[in-house]
């Protein structure tokens, strides 16, 4: 499925980059002296610089997608491995070391907890 993602990803943006290209060369303006062939190669090379832009484009954007399914495999695999005693042990460690903010902390929770209980009950 993740090929399929890339593949799909891939070719979109390839085909986006080949109509900016094409746009920017059917901007420029025509004349008589830019009909020779010098000037058609000049437009190729400039359409040519644009998909190479694309493509580099591209293929940044498919090592940040790499690395952001890297970054959420790991932090799903750090949730799968806690359990609800090492959050509670956290927990109190983070209190100890910050007192004051336990205290805002635990008053702000107790204060929402109240306000939705009391329009349920």
């Amino acid at each position: 499925m993740r090929t399929d993602c890339l593949s799909l990803h891939k070719s979109i943006l390839l085909n986006e980059g080949a109509k900016v290209a094409k746009k920017r060369a059917a901007r420029k303006p025509t004349s008589a002296s830019s009909q020779n062939s010098t000037s058609r190669e000049l437009d190729n090379h400039e359409v040519e610089k644009q998909l190479d832009a694309a493509r580099e484009a591209l293929r940044n954007a498919e090592e940040l997608y790499a690395q952001q399914q890297e970054n959420t495999a790991d932090g799903q695999s750090l949730l799968e491995s806690r359990t609800l005693g090492s959050v509670i042990d956290d927990t109190l460690r983070l209190v100890r070391r910050h007192p004051g903010t336990g205290v805002v902390a635990s008053s702000a929770v107790g204060f929402l907890i109240g306000r939705i209980t009391r329009r349920i009950f």
